[in-house]
């Protein structure tokens, strides 16, 4: 089976639905394959803290077995709130031997059979490129088939590569004196909307449509010139779209629910200021939830009366852990070594946090130095160049 180290870019932004106050620095970064074990619970990328992380990692994938996989990311704040899991699909399959390629052969249109095409000389490997020069001095005029397919040491013939092309005759050149447009229906050669051009071997004229008479939706655009011999051109055809003109509504009406959507209008209000765009803090009530896994959708109507696409934010709700007493800190060296004591109930860890200023306010600039789990009661701040204040927190896991 083939071992792949799956490299994979990405960069988390920090997405704020209204009702957040504001963006929070990110301090974890884990993933997962297939199965997602669970917030804090998946593999941990090393990761810097900043409100927006891009990352460039190698993923090992050893023991997977062939065939389709997902890897999911997701980013953790320094209030410990999860980002919606990022997925990617990726393939393993087993390693192939490269084939050692000893004959290229092509034909044009119809097939001779495998080894009775025509065969150029070119460098025999595994990996070859050739340049290919095809007579069509025979060929009738119109559309034809350029079928090219190699063979490998071990008489294995790949897949045929098709290339369609045209065979047009050769004309002495002359200049172009009339064009011709259409929309969607052609009505012949001659019979189409004329559009002056100055009489050139080349001609190159903007060109603007009028789009005011058709209906919104996919339209196809066609247009062909005449030389002064009286021959036309095949018309050179583009497709385009026409959208109607959408004058800018206002943000009228803010509505949110939770988990289950009650239907438009029924949701919780959310007070507005009317504007094209607005910023909505507000407190969503959370009484009544049960604990686990919810999710908060927020959308907005304008004066049109039409809601925008939902918004969700997801979160979870759980008994909140006792917390830790009796923070003693020393100092060894440079180094803060914070001790403490565990609640009598059982907690899944501790989150040491730092901050510069008393009383940890504003609460954006606590800085999320480290954790530990189970029973651990100490950490070490390690090199520490002025002064600190330290909170520790216990934390389970949802």
């Amino acid at each position: 089976m083939k071992i792949f180290n799956l490299r994979i870019a990405f960069t988390v932004f920090g997405i704020v639905l209204p009702c957040l106050l504001c963006a929070n620095p990110i301090v974890r970064i884990e993933y997962f394959i297939d199965s997602d074990p669970g917030w804090h619970q998946a593999t941990s990328l090393p990761s810097t803290t900043a409100d927006s992380i891009s990352i460039s990692s190698t993923i090992p994938v050893n023991g997977l077995a062939l065939g389709m996989h997902t890897v999911g990311f997701r980013a953790i704040d320094n209030n410990d709130v999860s980002s919606a899991p990022f997925f990617r699909s990726f393939w393993i399959d087993r390693v192939i031997a490269t084939p050692h390629v000893v004959q290229i052969e092509y034909f044009i249109d119809r097939d001779p059979g495998y080894g009775n095409g025509i065969s150029p000389t070119f460098e025999q490997g595994s990996s070859v490129g050739v340049s290919l020069c095809v007579a069509t001095d025979t060929l009738s005029i119109g559309m034809h088939v350029l079928v090219v397919r190699v063979r490998a040491a071990d008489n294995r013939w790949s897949t045929s590569f098709n290339r369609p092309f045209w065979v047009e005759p050769i004309r002495s050149e002359k200049s172009v004196v009339a064009a011709e447009y259409y929309v969607d229906r052609d009505p012949g050669v001659g019979q189409a909307i004329p559009y002056p051009v100055i009489p050139n071997v080349e001609v190159n004229q903007s060109f603007v449509l009028a789009t005011d008479t058709l209906s919104p939706g996919l339209h196809l655009f066609g247009m062909r010139f005449r030389d002064s011999s009286g021959n036309w051109t095949i018309a050179l055809q583009k497709g385009f779209w026409v959208e109607r003109i959408h004058s800018v509504a206002s943000v009228n009406a803010a509505e949110y629910y939770i988990d289950s959507d009650p239907g438009f209008n029924l949701a919780t209000s959310i007070p507005v200021v009317a504007g094209e765009s607005a910023t909505i803090p507000f407190t969503a009530l959370l009484s009544g939830q049960a604990n686990g896994n919810h999710e908060l959708i927020v959308r907005v109507r304008n004066t049109n009366g039409v809601w925008s696409v939902a918004e969700q934010y997801r979160f979870v709700i759980a008994d909140a852990p006792d917390a830790p007493t009796l923070l003693v800190i020393s100092y060894s060296g440079s180094n803060a070594v914070l001790q403490w004591t565990a609640p009598s109930t059982a907690v899944d860890g501790f989150r040491i946090y730092r901050n510069s200023l008393a009383y940890f306010m504003p609460p954006a600039q606590n800085t999320l130095i480290g954790s530990v789990t189970g029973a651990t009661t100490t950490f070490t701040d390690y090199n520490v160049s002025d002064k600190y204040y330290y909170r520790v927190s216990s934390f389970n896991t949802p």
